[in-house]
């Protein structure tokens, strides 16, 4: 993009934005107009964009913001519009959920992306517009690419599980993780989704993951250990055989306490507590009693959990999930870029 027409997309953004913040206007134009400013910028030249972290904005400005005023304001029960604003909720969620899905669909028309989720908007015919308009698009790196289409992802999760939609929030996460494995914002989204089920298993696997990972999340620390600091009372040790879901939780809590440790009487509860799962696990396999199979088996070690903490930790602690190729034949090599292609582990 253009200097000039950058400059002026910026001024139009900013006057949008004076006109948000000091509600000025009929705001739902307001926020639909800075939103197309946004998503040009984001589509024309994202390299520019993402170091001017317009996608934030993008989010916070836009969708964020609005909806967290909103669902304040339709849990207060005392709120004689409370039907209207829940109605009024449903329509932003909805919304918002098409534009992302739009921009996400733009995304891989103009950067040539080929990602088993998207479908590019040139199979449906609409070519003519978007050829002309993407005439403009700067290449950029296929890096910024994969994270952006991320981005739009792990909001689509949000917005499906604002509307109580775990199911198609996990279903979104898992593409945004499929994406970039090594990114950790999507494991912190689903351990989110996993906490609203109660699957204390889940939740725990997933935010260590969020933060074990090359680029961890940071809130899923402060997440996991808000986790583990429940789980870490001095109540008494079972000495009877733990049915399942009793030794999953005692599992987990062996794991909470280790972590967060302080002294000798943690290490003697973490012990006592390692004494009684190895009798309970001996009888549930010798059974075969474990309904959850074999998640223990992929649940990380003690001493992995410890490194959890550090942004250093290898990767490689757990498989990819997916694997990423490079096609050399596509529009972008043609102009000196190389096209993303991911393939999906079946």
């Amino acid at each position: 993009m253009g200097d000039d027409l950058w400059f002026q997309s910026s001024l139009r953004a900013n006057e949008l934005k004076k006109q948000l913040s000091e509600g000025q206007g009929d705001l739902r134009v307001v926020r639909y107009n800075l939103q197309n400013v946004y998503r040009e910028l984001l589509v024309t030249d994202l390299e520019y964009a993402l170091d001017k972290k317009l996608e934030q904005e993008l989010w916070n400005n836009i969708f964020k913001n609005h909806i967290s005023s909103l669902q304040a304001k339709v849990r207060d029960k005392m709120n004689p519009k409370r039907s209207e604003l829940q109605s009024m909720l449903t329509l932003t969620l909805d919304s918002a959920t098409g534009f992302f899905l739009q921009l996400l669909h733009e995304l891989c028309s103009a950067f040539d992306l080929e990602l088993p989720f998207c479908v590019k908007a040139t199979r449906f015919g609409v070519t003519k517009k978007l050829r002309k308009r993407f005439q403009k698009v700067v290449i950029p790196q296929i890096s910024s690419c994969l994270y952006i289409c991320q981005y739009c992802l792990v909001h689509l999760g949000d917005l499906a599980r604002y509307r109580n939609d775990n199911d198609q929030a996990h279903m979104y996460y898992n593409h945004a993780v499929t994406l970039i494995p090594t990114n950790g914002q999507p494991y912190n989204q689903l351990a989110i989704v996993s906490a609203s089920k109660s699957d204390q298993l889940s939740m725990a696997f997933y935010y260590i993951r969020s933060i074990a990972v090359k680029h961890p999340f940071p809130a899923a620390l402060t997440n996991l250990q808000s986790t583990f600091s429940k789980l870490v009372d001095r109540d008494e040790m079972k000495i009877f055989k733990m049915r399942d879901v009793e030794l999953i939780h005692y599992f987990i809590k062996f794991h909470a306490v280790i972590y967060m440790a302080g002294g000798e009487t943690d290490l003697k509860i973490a012990s006592t507590i390692k004494t009684k799962l190895e009798e309970n696990f001996r009888d549930h396999l010798s059974q075969d009693s474990l309904t959850a199979g074999s998640w223990f088996r992929s649940w990380p070690s003690t001493s992995s959990l410890s490194l959890a903490s550090n942004s250093s930790m290898r990767t490689e602690c757990w498989p990819a999930r997916g694997r990423g190729r490079i096609d050399r034949t596509g529009p972008l090599h043609r102009h000196g870029r190389r096209r993303a292609v991911l393939e999906v582990d079946p």
